[in-house]
């Protein structure tokens, strides 16, 4: 019997080893970490906006078109928005027609952050923001692409954004 625990204990570690050589391998392929979050408007939830973070965690530099990057063209990353009680989603603010006139190429260097913002109002339909009570659950999708169109993966993620109407009010 103690045997069998060994063995098992023995199994269980080095199942452990080998999904963590696994997941560091899949954090290897990517070679981009992509963060977001709310940036909110204290005047209104339909002037909010979205602060994205791109690190290159590799080792040589990435190119990509600017208009590649998640605050680039509308096209390029998904969001998608609900009510935090009700999950009513939040309309699509649709897309309009986006022809950049030029591409402009961004190096990012190893180690290097580049930082920008999207306006929900943008991406969510402006009417249905404005008639919000309640505070908005945005999530986001980003497939990045290089220059050559190579792929870089595929990022996503949540977060919550208050809708300042219904907050308290301080009295000085």
């Amino acid at each position: 019997m103690i045997k069998m625990t060994a063995q098992a204990s023995l199994l269980g570690l080095f199942l452990l080893a080998a999904s963590s050589a696994s997941i560091a391998e899949e954090v290897q392929k990517s070679p981009l970490r992509v963060e977001a979050s709310p940036v909110a408007n204290p005047a209104s939830l339909e002037a909010s906006e979205m602060e994205f973070r791109v690190t290159n965690l590799g080792t040589s530099s990435i190119q990509m078109h600017e208009t590649d990057l998640p605050w680039g063209l509308r096209v390029k990353t998904l969001i998608v928005g609900t009510g935090r009680q009700s999950w009513k989603s939040a309309r699509s603010a649709g897309f309009v027609v986006e022809d950049p006139y030029k591409l402009v190429r961004k190096e990012i260097a190893p180690g290097e952050l580049v930082v920008g913002r999207i306006r929900l109002v943008d991406h969510l339909e402006f009417q249905d923001l404005k008639s919000r009570t309640e505070d908005l659950i945005v999530f986001w999708h980003f497939a990045a692409k290089s220059t050559d169109g190579a792929d870089l993966g595929e990022y996503g993620g949540w977060m919550a954004v208050r809708n300042n109407k219904n907050a308290p009010r301080r009295i000085p």
